[in-house]
């Protein structure tokens, strides 16, 4: 479970902004709440119960989305109809990895207006790969 929570911290760390993590699992979220309060030494972070197809995203520049979040075609979905100005990192998995976790099927998102505008590659070093996406008008 600390996992989960430690790239959000991470990120927030590395790019110096405040941030939102939603969880859609009651025993993840109270977890996760108390790990952030304990963790988030400027208390500028939030935690919400909330699934994240039912989410308002106006107001956030990048959304990232955790490789094993479900209903990501829902949630792309929602982002994007409530803020088409932002930017979405939803983590993956290649080759070998797979293994551990189940890949990013892109497919899913035909019904989405957004297009695929970047993508990281795992290594022998990094797991998860990284696919942006943006709004596609």
């Amino acid at each position: 479970m600390a996992v989960r929570l430690l790239s959000p911290l991470l990120l927030k760390q590395e790019l110096g902004s405040k941030m939102t993590c939603l969880d859609i699992d009651k025993q993840a979220y109270t977890y996760g709440q108390g790990f952030i309060q304990d963790l988030d030494i400027d208390r500028s972070s939030s935690y919400i119960l909330k699934d994240g197809a039912l989410h308002d995203y106006s107001g956030y520049d990048l959304i990232w989305i955790a490789s094993l979040v479900p209903n990501k075609e829902d949630i792309l979905k929602q982002i994007f109809e409530t803020n088409p100005k932002a930017i979405v990192a939803i983590r993956s998995v290649d080759g070998i990895h797979q293994l551990l976790y189940e890949p990013v099927d892109a497919t899913k998102f035909h019904k989405v207006a957004c297009e695929e505008v970047g993508r990281t590659i795992a290594d022998s070093f990094i797991i998860n790969s990284t696919i942006l996406y943006t709004y596609k008008q």
